[in-house]
């Protein structure tokens, strides 16, 4: 595909019989339309009325999935539950993300007189590094995006190293090149993702109450983000004293 060009986003669907009942739904909660025109302008259906492979992923009979995981420690040896996504590529997003959230504990404690909240995981992070495995994933592969939520942290792996000619190094510093400029566009329009390439670096800030930070890991066929589970320092009652003295 690389040789001659080929986009798989491009490329004609081998299943043709699709249904956009999700993908419609999640439109109209953005008051955006999603008919033929619509679907022929973001390139699911073709020049000469066939669906794509994008438009396949945006199909209620979409082939891939998200797979998500939670342990009971912090290996993978005890399971404590497991749950796949299925549906329109949209549809997995919005219902993963609402099953993470769902066990990102939240946790609080007092400085002076004020509450202070904090989740176990940042809702940003924990957001763009989905909606980032989504877009960026390679496709042409049939495995899915898998999710493990261990007790001290989360991994999300996506299927597909990095665009050939970028290097971690460059897209920490911001540099974005997709691999589905298309689904990638899709995303934009529904206000899911900016197209700056700031994604790593807003997670990184995102945790700058934290003692440690995510962290990314670049195989030749995946690339892994890692949250670690928030470690925030209270100051203690001395600490507070000694404030208010200062």
């Amino acid at each position: 595909m690389e040789s001659n060009g080929t986009n798989f986003e491009t490329m004609r669907s081998l299943q043709q019989e699709l249904t956009f009942k999700e993908a419609t739904a999640v439109f109209e909660k953005q008051g955006l339309k999603f008919g033929a025109e619509q679907q022929r302008t973001l390139g699911l259906i073709t020049e000469d009325g066939y669906y794509t492979n994008l438009g396949l992923l945006f199909s209620d009979q979409c082939e891939h999935t998200i797979k998500c995981a939670r342990y009971l420690g912090n290996d993978k040896l005890n399971f404590q539950d497991r749950k796949e996504f299925n549906g329109s590529i949209l549809t997995q997003v919005e219902v993963a993300f609402e099953y993470l959230s769902l066990y990102n504990a939240k946790s609080a404690h007092f400085e002076g007189l004020q509450r202070i909240e904090q989740e176990s995981f940042p809702s940003y992070a924990l957001r763009e590094a989905l909606i980032n495995a989504a877009t960026h994933r390679d496709y042409s592969f049939s495995r899915s995006i898998l999710i493990h939520l261990f007790q001290n942290r989360l991994e999300i792996v996506s299927v597909g190293g990095l665009v050939k000619g970028l290097t971690l190094e460059d897209i920490e510093l911001g540099i974005s090149q997709s691999r589905n400029p298309k689904l990638a566009n899709v995303f934009y329009r529904l206000k899911w993702i900016e197209s700056y390439g700031t994604g790593l670096q807003r997670m990184k800030e995102s945790y700058k109450q934290s003692t440690l930070q995510p962290f990314w890991t670049v195989g030749p066929n995946a690339f892994v983000v890692t949250l670690p589970k928030q470690t925030i320092e209270t100051p203690t009652s001395e600490d507070n004293l000694l404030n208010e003295w200062l």
